[in-house]
């Protein structure tokens, strides 16, 4: 219900906070959901934090290494599985 109030006073969405891209809360997730998906993207911080997640350009037998820190390593979890076939060394700190 909150997500539609919220979603009545929307022309579109840009979510530019990528340390919430995560969550499912009404108004990151939510929103979106209620709108016309051609109306809804990202916005440049996203997107720049997105690219340095493309590890395709690196160089035959460079070291790929990751660092995750922070709290609730559970809501990493995705993001550490599709890591661990990326990268050469994964470190989590917390």
């Amino acid at each position: 219900k909150f997500a539609s109030s919220l979603a009545s006073y929307a022309d579109g969405y840009v979510n530019d906070a990528f340390g919430t891209c995560h969550r499912a809360h009404a108004s990151v997730s939510g929103v979106p959901a209620l709108l016309t998906p051609a109306l809804c993207g990202v916005g440049c911080l996203v997107a720049s934090e997105v690219n340095f997640l493309d590890f395709s350009s690196a160089g035959e037998g460079e070291t790929i290494a990751a660092v995750i820190g922070g709290s609730k390593v559970s809501t990493k979890l995705p993001v550490i599985e599709g890591l661990l076939k990326q990268v050469d060394i994964l470190v989590l700190g917390g």
